[in-house]
């Protein structure tokens, strides 16, 4: 693995530390401030919560991919589909934090929180699929996110609110947030794509990579290669979300109060 990379990532390890200690305890945030109001508009999920959950998935993901590291163990798979999880898990949190317009905060806070209904009731119906009779908790638990589904959607539709969460567009816009800069907003959507192929196990996602040889030639014109890891390969992804999810714990002190 490049020593210049390995270097790099082993000086974001106390970060992750401290994060860990401080999404370790509920978080409210303090009367008065942004996001008290903000988390008014719907308690049920509020937007402060979604946020340091998507943080805590993100720091989550991050601490996965050094422990791994730390046991000098590197994929050509695995690394890359933990990266492109923190990615969107911090770009989340930016998201919802970054607009100065309430208004677009509370947008995209429904937007994701539909979304959130949306993929935990296909999970809760595949449940009752299963269920050879039915099940008390599951049918319970459903009946429930179906409700505040629905009075979402009846909230959404008052104020002409249509949209479907876009996780490429989410990643993209936050990148834009954080660096104000339209070639890294770009670049790092490359990097989330490319988590993407990794993460669905297809091919291509190992194309070209630092850590992909040729290991022989056949008689026929073609040639074998092998995937193996390496740090060279998810790093700028890694440090993509990464600082995402740094930007974020500053956009939640500003928003929340410090």
């Amino acid at each position: 693995m490049s020593d210049t990379h390995y270097q790099a990532v082993l000086r974001t390890f106390p970060t992750l530390d401290e994060w860990s200690g401080r999404l370790g305890s509920v978080y409210t945030p303090k009367p008065g401030s942004d996001l008290a109001a903000d988390d008014a508009d719907w308690p049920a999920l509020s937007l402060s919560q979604i946020a340091v959950g998507s943080m805590g998935a993100a720091r989550d993901h991050l601490q996965a991919v050094r422990v791994l590291i730390e046991a000098r163990e590197v994929f050509p798979y695995a690394q890359a589909s933990l990266v492109r999880t923190a990615l969107l898990s911090a770009a989340q949190a930016v998201w919802l934090l970054a607009p100065d317009d309430r208004a677009e905060r509370l947008k995209n806070a429904r937007t994701l929180t539909a979304h959130i209904y949306e993929q935990h009731l296909r999970f809760l119906r595949d449940l009752q699929d299963l269920a050879s009779s039915p099940h008390a908790g599951t049918d319970a638990v459903e009946q429930h996110v179906t409700t505040r589904s629905q009075q979402l959607a009846q909230q959404r539709a008052a104020d002409g609110q249509k949209a479907k969460f876009n996780a490429t567009e989410v990643v993209q816009t936050a990148a834009l947030a954080a660096w104000g800069k339209e070639d890294l907003a770009k670049e790092v959507k490359a990097e989330w794509r490319s988590g993407s192929g990794a993460a669905h196990g297809l091919l291509w996602s190992v194309f070209g990579r630092a850590g992909t040889r040729m290991t022989g030639a056949e008689a026929n014109g073609m040639a074998v290669f092998q995937a193996g890891g390496a740090i060279d390969d998810f790093a700028n992804a890694y440090f993509a979300a990464y600082h995402l999810l740094r930007h974020a714990f500053t956009l939640l002190e500003r928003r929340g109060g410090s």
